[in-house]
């Protein structure tokens, strides 16, 4: 559904047609394998990971696929919308996070476990990324002065869409389908 409310919201922002695809962008993708994961760990134990992972292989499929599309988009559409001739590459779509996303499902429904070192190697790694990603976001922020941030309007609603609106519907539509309260938080914290 966040694809179809990114459309709508990005229109009825008029948000300029050279941002429309990287708005839309950062209304349907949240920071859920950085943020949401730790802090669900945290709350809900190691049961939430197992969880967060199956609510996130759809995510990742349609990040690395239609997201890797609005990423692209200004390439095969000009900035008033038209197309500009350029084709889509479908070869775009095969990416690294989709070849991964495919691997893990394998592995998986396939209950291949990878050796010890394999493991410890990629748990490692895993857990290098949020901290030195947090990093490097943290000292490119800090370039830009704090007022920058409640200039533009639209940003700002969007950002109460993001953060505000739409994790008040997805804890509302969990309700109607799930009765573990557990569940139900997953899906609210990965939608905030």
């Amino acid at each position: 559904m966040l694809p179809v409310i990114a459309w709508i919201v990005v229109h009825l922002l008029r948000i300029h047609p050279s941002k429309r695809s990287i708005a839309q962008l950062l209304i349907i993708f949240s920071n859920t394998g950085f943020m949401a994961i730790p802090i669900l760990q945290t709350l809900y134990g190691d049961v939430s990971v197992f969880y967060s992972n199956i609510l996130n292989l759809p995510f990742n499929f349609l990040f690395f696929s239609y997201g890797v599309y609005l990423i692209n988009r200004e390439n095969i559409t000009s900035s008033d919308g038209g197309q500009t001739g350029q084709k889509l590459n479908w070869r775009k779509f095969i990416n690294p996070g989709i070849i991964a996303s495919a691997i893990a499902l394998i592995l998986y429904f396939c209950e291949i476990r990878l050796p010890k070192v394999a493991t410890e190697t990629f748990s490692f790694l895993g857990n290098m990324t949020p901290p030195l990603s947090m990093i490097i976001l943290g000292s490119v922020l800090a370039e830009y002065p704090l007022s920058s941030i409640f200039k533009d309007l639209k940003i700002n609603l969007m950002l109460v869409l993001k953060q505000l609106l739409l994790p008040v519907v997805a804890t509302v539509l969990a309700h109607l389908v799930f009765t573990d309260p557990v569940i139900t938080g997953i899906i609210t914290l990965t939608f905030a």
